[in-house]
Order: structure tokens, then C-alpha cells, then sequence
């Protein structure tokens, strides 16, 4: 492959992934029986296997969770993790308002003194933040939360589209684009909602996916942990399609010019491919349309 006649530039080059890069797909929003789904970690991983995930977030109802039941989610997690699939554990709660968040291999079952008095919600939202480390927080449902989502707060990740039953049930996009155009970069999240091992192949088949550049499951577990070294990167690596896939995605920082001539420009190299006929790219930037393009 060539751009403009000056030779290969290679995919999601990093300087920690050393193997040949794999477009791996993640699923976000499991709930087993471990709160208020139903479901073994086990059949949620071969269901996962099968509809050919690498990774599996587990985001259990706060609500219907305990301490003895994370523990031992967790270690369901890790015991059914291997080289082809890695299983996170998470968990979904929401706050005294209602608003949604998800928190995606938190290191701890949250404190105490964080929530209400029977333990089923949050009070001081920072504190997923202040207090945690090497985990993903994401900002659920912004599209149809009680809180607009301006003033949303204490989060890397916000949920742009949520599905659950094979149907779509909040779109964030424009929550989304506000974030992203107002001093924030949240990394683009999909969420499917599924509550039991049959609802994985649906959901595998429906809409928008999760999908993580690297060459392992390992390696693309940490895009949900806050330590890797590329997590504050803009543009985020994280992307979400419903098929089409970015194959190519270099930003040449020597066309940003002198310091000095404040020019903000730079170059950005684009590749997409498709199993199905591309009927068109549209290119964004922010909400805004700035390029299309056609077949052949």
C-alpha cells in the first residue's frame, strides 16, 4: 500500500502492540446471574467465542449486586479469560438522579461511604474517578437520562449507541459530538444490553460493534483500562461500526507546520474496507459533514 507514492504506513502503529494488528470486536453490557441476569460467566463466554468477540465487558446491576457476588464474578472473569477471549468485570449503576454509568474493570467493589444506605446507588460520582484506577467509566444512556447530557461529568467514555433485544434503545450520537466538541474526548463506547448467553449472537448481529485494533484480546482488554499509554490520545482509538472497517488511520503531525505559525493543520490517512458494497463515506468532523465520497 502507497500514499502518494511514498511508501507503507502501517496500521494503529505502537510502540507496545509488536504483532500484526487485528480489528477485534468487544461486547459491552453483559449481565449474568451474577445480578440481574441469568447465565454463568462460562456460557457467557462460549456464547461470546461463537459470535466472534475478543473481549467481554460485564456491566452487573448495582442494584442486584453484593460484595460476595463481585468477588466471585471476578473470579469467574479471570478464570475464563485465555488467549481468545478476555473476560472484564463491571458494573452498571446509576446515581440519586437516575443518570447512568458504567465502570468497566473497576479494581474494587465500590466503598461504602460512595453510596446510598442500602448500597444500590451512587451518592458521590466522583469518587469512581478520584479513587479509581486502571479502569473505563462510561457515561450510559446520555440521550435518554435524566441529566442533560452538558452536564455530565466523571467519565472517559460515553455510550453513542445502546441496544437491547436487537433494538436500538438510546442514541447518544449527539451527546456524543457535544463532548467531543466542547473540551472533552470520550472515547466512543456501543453498548449491548443482553441479560442471557442467547442474547450474545443477537447482539453480535445488530448494529453498531465495539471494535478494538490490536494484536491480541489481552491487548485489547486495555483499551478498557485508564493506564495503557495511548488512553489520552485524540483522535481515541476506540472505534464503533456497523461493518465497515477503519483499516487505516495515520495522523502525519510534520504537516502541523511551525510552532510558531500556530497552523493546526495535519494530514490524515484513511482506509476503510467492507465484506458488503460501501455505498458511501462520509468523513466528520465533529458533527459537521466535511467530505464524501462515492464508489469508485
Amino acid at each position: 500500500v502507497t500514499v502518494d507514492g511514498k511508501g507503507y504506513y502501517p496500521e494503529f502503529s505502537d510502540p507496545f502492540i509488536t504483532g500484526d494488528i487485528r480489528m477485534l470486536k468487544a461486547l459491552v453490557g453483559v449481565h449474568s446471574g451474577a445480578s440481574d441476569g441469568a447465565g454463568t460467566v462460562a456460557e457467557f463466554a462460549t456464547a461470546a467465542r461463537q459470535a466472534g468477540y475478543a473481549v467481554v465487558a460485564f456491566t452487573e446491576a448495582l442494584e442486584a449486586l453484593d460484595r460476595g457476588r463481585w468477588r466471585q464474578l471476578v473470579a469467574d472473569c479471570a478464570a475464563h479469560s485465555d488467549d481468545s477471549l478476555v473476560c472484564l468485570p463491571g458494573i452498571d449503576m446509576t446515581d440519586v438522579d437516575g443518570n447512568h454509568l458504567l465502570i468497566i474493570a473497576p479494581p474494587y467493589y465500590p466503598r461504602i461511604s460512595w453510596l446510598t444506605a442500602d448500597g444500590k446507588r451512587l451518592v458521590h460520582t466522583q469518587m469512581i474517578n478520584l479513587l479509581y484506577g486502571n479502569h473505563l467509566v462510561v457515561a450510559h444512556r446520555a440521550a435518554t437520562g435524566p441529566l442533560p447530557f452538558e452536564r455530565l461529568k466523571h467519565f472517559q467514555g460515553l455510550s453513542i449507541y445502546t441496544y437491547r433485544g436487537g433494538q436500538l434503545v438510546d442514541d447518544g450520537f449527539e451527546a456524543y459530538a457535544w463532548q467531543a466538541m466542547n473540551g472533552s474526548n470520550p472515547h466512543p463506547v456501543v453498548v449491548h444490553e443482553v441479560f442471557k448467553p442467547a442474547d450474545v449472537a443477537v447482539a453480535a448481529a445488530t448494529g453498531f460493534q465495539q471494535i478494538l485494533p490490536a494484536d491480541t484480546p489481552q491487548n485489547a482488554a486495555d483499551y478498557f483500562r485508564a493506564g495503557i499509554a495511548h488512553y489520552f490520545e485524540a483522535p481515541a482509538r476506540m472505534l464503533i461500526s456497523e461493518g465497515p472497517v477503519v483499516a487505516t488511520w495515520v495522523i502525519n503531525p510534520k504537516d502541523a507546520g511551525p510552532a510558531a505559525e500556530n497552523r493546526q493543520q495535519f494530514r490524515v490517512d484513511v482506509g476503510v474496507h467492507s465484506d458488503a458494497p460501501l455505498k458511501e463515506v462520509v468523513l466528520y468532523d465533529g458533527p459537521t459533514p466535511v467530505r464524501r465520497w462515492l464508489p469508485k
